[in-house]
This record gives C-alpha cells, structure tokens and sequence, in this order.
C-alpha cells in the first residue's frame, strides 16, 4: 500500500487504545506524529499505568484528564483532551470510530473485541493470543456489522529487522491498521480470515492434576510448549488450543511429552474465548478429528 496516499485522506480517526504495554506506549508515540489519528481515549485496569504509558510516551500532562464516567470522558475529548479511563466498557461507549485492543489478555480481548463490534466500533486486534483462537468468528462477526476487523499491521516482531528500530516500525504500521479500517473498510491482514491451523499446547514435564495454567509476563503458559497442528472441531479428545487453556485448571495428570486435550481442562462455561471458539467451529464447518 501507498501508504503517503492514505495519510493524505482527509479527516479525523478517533482511537480508543486498549492496554498501554510496550505495544499500546510504541503506539501512543507514533500516533502523535501520525496524519490523521488522534488517540481519543486511553484505557488500562490501573488508572495510574494508563497515564504513565501516556506520559512515558511523550503526551503531555496537560493534554490528558483522568475520567470515571462517559459524561467526564465526553467532555474530556470534546475539549481536545485524551480521556484516560480503566473500565473498557466505559470506552466503548465514547465517540471513537476505531478500537485497538492491546491488553495481552485472551479472554479480555474476545470480550473487548465483541462489544466494540456490538457498539458500532471497528477492532485492530494486537492481542494475538485472542485473534490465533477466534480471530476467524471476531471478523465474520464485524463482516456481517459492516465493520472491520483487523489485527495489527506490523505486529509480527520476528519479522522486523533490528531490535533499535523495533518499537518505532511496529507503532507506525498499527497506525497504517487503523486508518485503513476507518477510511478504506479494509483489513490489513489476508483475503481469505479461515481457520487453518491451531497452536496447541504440548506438556515438557508431567502436570499433576489441579494445576493451574499461568500464563507469564512473556504470554508463554508455564510447563507446556506450543505446537502448530490443523484446525480441528473441539471436542473431547482434540487438543485444546493453547490460550484456551490459559488460567484454567487441569482436571487430569498430563504426562511429558502428551498434548494437552479438551477434555483435560477444567473450565466453567462461562469463558467468551471458549464460547467464541465452538461458534467459529461451526460456522465454518471445522472437521472433527
């Protein structure tokens, strides 16, 4: 893409920032020096967090107001100021057209994601661990909204060359996500949003029953390894996706070396990710094992 041609559209894309991690603050700072986007509403679970990851990224203080309620956001942006607000469903209700979940979070991201599509909002999607799980059904439903749904431009960093310029590249190119969702009605991503393989998750020690699967600070979950394997209906014997099973509980010893399956995961039924899941299967007509 041309991308100097699609900085020169005109009009405002009004941002909603989800996360203010390393991903959310490389955003925060190309945003500013970005035609054509302006980061109306930054949101993270501690309110103090989201205003450092502002403040680290170059805003300045005076440009950003605290906000507990839609009315003090509302006219927080209306002022030209960013709201800066820890409840996501606070956000989704302000008057922004695009909205970047970066919360690192899978079950938190199929949650942000669904209702920013409910409320009218197209979604770049940077939380991976969200989108390899249910990133096919997430688009279908922003498709069938006349919404986009996109994950992030550049957000592969295996792929970009250098760790200095790292930070710089993978903000400028979400960017690129952003305005081409609002101006173009665009993915960034490939033609075809199909399920085709899985990460699933394979134990390199034995996991007695009852533990629980953390995930860490670097989104790997403790005593497993991922493995890319096909796209399969979950059932009980398939092997459950690998952040399907984060936080949860098992409820069978797992051997090394033995993938983790559906059925060795105990969940409470309540869990979007999972719900999220078994609808993609069968709106595509994911093949059993």
């Amino acid at each position: 893409m041309n991308y100097h041609k699609l900085f020169q559209l005109k009009g405002i894309t009004n941002v909603g920032l989800i996360g203010t991690g390393v991903f959310g603050r490389s955003f925060l700072v190309q945003a500013r020096l970005t035609p054509g986007t302006r980061v109306s509403v930054v949101c993270d679970r501690e309110l103090e967090v989201a205003e450092e990851g502002c403040l680290q990224a170059g805003m300045a203080p005076a440009d950003l107001k605290i906000c507990r309620t839609d009315a003090d956001a509302n006219d927080a942006i209306s002022s030209g100021k960013t709201a800066v607000v820890s409840d996501a469903l606070l956000l989704m209700e302000l008057a922004i057209e695009v909205v970047i979940e970066a919360s690192g979070m899978p079950e938190a991201g199929a949650h942000h994601a669904r209702t920013a599509i409910e409320k009218g909002k197209h979604v770049v999607m940077v939380t991976n661990e969200t989108d390899c799980v249910v990133g096919p059904i997430l688009n279908r439903l922003a498709q069938d909204s006349g919404l986009v749904y996109t994950p992030a431009d550049g957000d592969q960093p295996s792929l970009l060359i250098g760790l200095i310029a790292w930070a710089e590249i993978l903000g400028f190119e979400t960017a690129t996500s952003v305005l081409t969702a609002n101006h173009l009605k665009l993915s960034t991503g490939g033609p075809e949003f199909k399920p085709r393989v899985d990460v699933g998750a394979r134990a390199i020690h034995r996991l007695p029953a009852g533990q629980r699967l953390f995930m860490d600070l670097d989104h790997a979950i403790a005593g497993v390894i991922p493995e890319i394997l096909p796209a399969v209906q979950m059932v009980s014997s398939s092997p459950v996706p690998y952040y399907l099973a984060a936080g949860h509980i098992l409820k069978h010893n797992v051997d090394e070396g033995e993938l983790l399956t559906c059925e060795m995961i105990d969940h409470d039924g309540q869990s979007l990710l999972w719900r999220l899941r078994r609808e993609q299967d069968e709106v595509f007509g994911i093949p059993d094992l």
